[in-house]
């Protein structure tokens, strides 16, 4: 299972219509929320402050929002999470003016403001740890241990098999 106490890192950049960094996306209001036994918490005030490149950071643990408020209709938005991908894996979901959902992504998320209200949704998997504590996102894994199980159960067969025919049972 996932650590709900974990924070992920969120790396959100916004470009004009055009393409170029936006001049006007020093500091950006923010509201962060947290829902707790599926009641949303009371918004907390925050600010984006974004680099040369057009990018912030932002923090969130499980159960997280961050709301941007009022990026004008045609700037361009990113938002990936910087999450170790051995750890998790991670799928997008963007919804636009409150409608349904595509089909999850890969991400990074990204579009361009319509005017109307995005939403972009971040969940995280936790990637399972197979017993030997090597970490294996495929059934390679699966495959790898199985053979030696059984590479391992052929030579003691055969050791067996000539220790009977030797006669010696020892």
């Amino acid at each position: 299972f996932g650590d709900v106490t974990k924070p992920f890192d969120f790396t959100v950049t916004l470009k004009d219509n055009n393409g170029d960094v936006f001049d006007n996306y020093d500091n950006i209001s923010a509201e962060k929320v947290e829902v707790e036994n599926g009641v949303a918490q009371s918004p907390e005030e925050a600010t984006l402050s974004f680099d040369g490149n057009g990018q912030a950071t932002f923090t969130l643990k499980h159960n997280e929002s961050l709301t941007i408020k009022s990026l004008p209709a045609g700037t361009q938005y990113t938002v990936e999470e910087n999450v170790e991908k051995a750890e998790y894996t991670t799928k997008y979901v963007t919804k636009v003016g409150g409608g349904d959902a595509g089909e999850p992504g890969d991400g990074p998320a990204g579009g361009t403001m319509s005017g109307k209200d995005v939403a972009v949704e971040v969940t995280n998997n936790k990637v399972d740890i197979a017993l030997t504590g090597l970490r294996d996102t495929t059934s390679s894994g699966l495959l790898m241990t199985m053979a030696a199980v059984l590479l391992g159960t052929a030579i003691v067969s055969v050791s067996l098999i000539k220790r009977r025919v030797k006669g010696n049972w020892k």
